[in-house]
This record gives C-alpha cells, sequence and structure tokens, in this order.
C-alpha cells in the first residue's frame, strides 16, 4: 500500500491507499459474445455470474459450430463450465482473479447416431486459471484471462482472451487450443452487463 500525500487548509497529511469495499452487496454480471472462428464458422459466448466482494462464481457456456464437409449438417463443440473465483489483488485499478472450476467438451455431429461413438463424445473435466483487468478510464477497461482445461486421456486444452472494453461493449481476440487439434481463434465481440 503506497501512501497518499494530502495538501489541505490544515497542512499536509499522509493516508494509506483505500481497502477494498467488502461491504458491497452481491452483484449479478452477464455477459454474451459472438466470434468469427478462423477456418470455421463461429461461435457462441455467454456468461451469467454473481461477484460477492472478493469470490465471484460464473456459469459459462460456449458454442462452436461449423459446416460438416459434405454440407449435410453440422459439426458442434458445447463447452459449458462452472467456475470459482478469488480476488487477490489490494484492491486497486487492477483486479487479479485466481479462477478453478469444472468444464466439459461435447462434439456433435448432425446426421450421426448416437450409436457411432468416433463422430460423438462428451468429456467432464477440471480448470484453473486467472483473470485481470486494468481500469484505464471510468468507461475502458483492458482485460486477459488464460485458463488450463484438464480432461480424460491426457487431452489438454489452453483457453486465452484479451481485449478492451468500452462501456457495455467488449471486444476481444480469443483462442481455444486442444492439444488434438488445430486451436479455434478469432475476434469476438459481445456485450458485458
Amino acid at each position: 500500500m503506497r501512501p497518499v500525500y494530502l495538501l489541505g487548509g490544515a497542512g499536509i497529511g499522509l493516508r494509506g491507499a483505500p481497502a477494498p469495499d467488502t461491504t458491497q452487496s452481491a452483484k449479478l454480471e452477464l455477459y454474451a459474445a459472438a466470434q468469427r472462428v478462423h477456418e470455421s464458422d463461429g461461435a457462441y459466448h455467454a456468461e451469467l455470474g454473481v461477484r460477492d466482494g472478493r469470490f465471484r462464481l460464473t456459469a459459462a457456456i460456449t458454442h462452436f459450430y461449423e459446416p460438416r464437409p459434405d454440407n449435410r449438417g453440422e459439426v458442434t463443440l458445447t463447452m459449458p463450465s462452472l467456475v470459482a473465483g478469488v480476488r487477490i489483488d489490494d484492491g486497486g485499478p487492477t483486479s487479479v482473479w485466481l479462477l478453478g472450476g469444472v468444464v466439459a467438451a461435447m462434439t456433435k455431429v448432425d446426421g450421426v447416431t448416437q450409436f457411432d461413438p468416433a463422430m460423438t463424445s462428451s468429456h467432464t473435466g477440471g480448470l484453473g486459471g486467472a483473470r485481470l483487468e486494468h481500469q484505464l478510464t471510468r468507461k475502458t477497461s483492458a482485460l486477459g484471462e488464460v485458463q488450463r482445461l484438464y480432461f480424460p486421456d491426457d487431452v489438454r486444452a489452453t483457453v486465452f482472451r484479451t481485449g478492451l472494453r468500452f462501456g457495455f461493449v467488449q471486444a476481444s481476440f480469443r483462442v481455444v487450443d486442444f492439444n488434438v487439434g488445430p486451436a479455434l481463434y478469432g475476434p469476438e465481440i459481445g456485450l458485458r452487463f
């Protein structure tokens, strides 16, 4: 904590930086975005979270989609998650959150029955990560987030997002990189309330 020097009618005073407000009531957060995915069609991402002081809980879902090679339906990857976070910074303009939770990855190919396991799959695993947000001005923030996903059978993925938020609008670049296939990446635009 750095001291702040104040000049006033009574002379010079010394005061510590203000402590984070932990008496604030819980706040509901909502984020919805669309992403253009490189060499694919796109993705939708949505988050619903509750933040209370230094703790947060977020339910999220990401849905990637592209046409089948024979154009007879879609290939999709749906990734729901439930993530808890704890804020570990001093409460200043830069917030740092440590994250942990559970995530699933479900693939589906239209026109393929449930009896063809080579074309559909579902895995559940854990995740860990960090989120950083720095307030540049009253309405503008820079953000970065990284998560590491751990699934059975040594399947791993890294999720990375960086961007800027102005008011309710957030523009970012998001990457989902599995160790068993090409990375899914591209620009993302969304609204955060």
